[in-house]
């Protein structure tokens, strides 16, 4: 059945599901589509909805504290699962990531920002022209300033008495090819050679480009059958076997 205002009763009575636990876990994805039952939903429409909005149980509990993991996947202000995130109510709240800087730069530390409301730098005009302007035009000063009385940073010496790992060990065990998979590396080899020299001779090459040609090669010795070269995919061994016999 429904209420008065078009909201199924069964969607209502899971208001407080969360009543009981002291821990709860979702993931991204469920941020992602639980932003549709909320009444601050960012899609707008042209008449008022019929039927009403079923609100989330993640926005009818006050919590004690949230914490975001790979909290990098909340640095895009625009992302669903961003708007949901900064919309959970709670006493206190915690990013954990290990590169809380990505391809957005300076940017990324905004949408942290913005989830951990931290005023004024949660406004972007505020972000820019006190932090981020000025680390870009050399004036490290403030940013870091900010950075020292939020970020708590563990690196492996902090927690070496907490794991207790055999000793590393590194041993190199060297394969031989058989004849056919000798002659499909040979081919794999020659074409990425082919590759890398021709991008080199025209100055496109880059470091990041020299590393992902070596793939094939990889490939080529523990399954030649999906080993690639320029976009061809290397013959499975039966077939090849069959041609060179």
């Amino acid at each position: 059945g429904e209420e008065g205002d078009g909201v199924p009763r069964e969607r209502r009575d899971k208001a407080h599901i969360f009543e009981g636990y002291d821990v709860i876990l979702t993931t991204y994805a469920v941020l992602s589509s639980e932003v549709h039952y909320s009444t601050k939903t960012p899609y707008a429409f042209r008449r008022r909805k019929r039927y009403g909005i079923p609100e989330t149980p993640l926005l009818t509990t006050r919590f004690w504290r949230v914490v975001l993991d790979e909290a990098q996947e909340v640095e895009s202000p625009v992302r669903a699962s961003a708007l949901m995130a900064r919309r959970i109510e709670a006493e206190h709240r915690w990013c954990v990531t290990g590169t809380p800087i990505g391809k957005r730069q300076l940017e990324d530390i905004y949408g942290l920002f913005l989830f951990l409301r931290l005023t004024p730098y949660d406004y972007e005009r505020c972000y820019k022209t006190n932090l981020q302007d000025p680390y870009k035009e050399g004036d490290r000063g403030p940013l870091l300033t900010v950075l020292r009385r939020l970020m708590w940073r563990h690196s492996k010496r902090h927690i070496t008495t907490e794991l207790v790992l055999p000793p590393l060990r590194e041993e190199i065990v060297r394969l031989r090819f058989s004849a056919i998979e000798d002659e499909n590396y040979r081919r794999v080899e020659q074409r990425v050679r082919n590759m890398v020299l021709s991008a080199a001779h025209s100055g496109h090459l880059s470091d990041r480009d020299s590393l992902q040609a070596l793939d094939p090669l990889r490939l080529a010795c523990c399954n030649p059958g999906v080993s690639e070269a320029s976009g061809t995919q290397v013959m499975k061994l039966s077939l090849f076997g069959k041609l060179m016999c």
